[in-house]
């Protein structure tokens, strides 16, 4: 807009001039430097969870509690208790509900974690069979 007033005797913005000026600023940008930028800023590209700003993003203390763990802990507990514990009942619950041959059909949002823990039930459950 400034340029534009520069270019044009300080008149003022019209309407009709509007449209030109903002498709000229839009097609001025670098659009993919802009989405790069942004994919890095959320941790999607290169996709790490170490590029992902949680106090920003998720401003709740749930990711600091479930990550403040004394490390003493774990090896007094089972994974599978360990992993249990750092899930809510309910959501424990109903991936308990799921038979082994069967998919999570629960939230999607919840697939991963449901995984991760069959992963870890599974573990336990051979490195029992295999030490007794």
């Amino acid at each position: 807009v400034t340029n534009w007033r520069l270019a044009n005797s300080g008149d003022r913005l019209s309407r009709e001039s509007f449209g030109g000026i903002l498709k000229k600023v839009i097609d001025s940008l670098d659009w993919e430097a802009i989405f790069k930028n942004g994919f890095r800023a959320t941790g999607l590209y290169p996709f790490s969870v170490d590029g992902i700003d949680f106090e920003k993003h998720f401003p709740s203390t749930t990711y600091q509690q479930t990550h403040s763990l004394d490390p003493e802990i774990v090896p007094q507990l089972g994974y599978l208790e360990f992993v249990e514990q750092n899930i809510d009942d309910e959501l424990l619950a109903a991936f308990k509900l799921v038979k082994d041959e069967e998919n999570w059909t629960g939230d999607i949002c919840h697939k991963s974690l449901f995984e991760f823990w069959r992963k870890v039930r599974h573990l336990e459950v051979f490195h029992e069979f295999a030490t007794t």
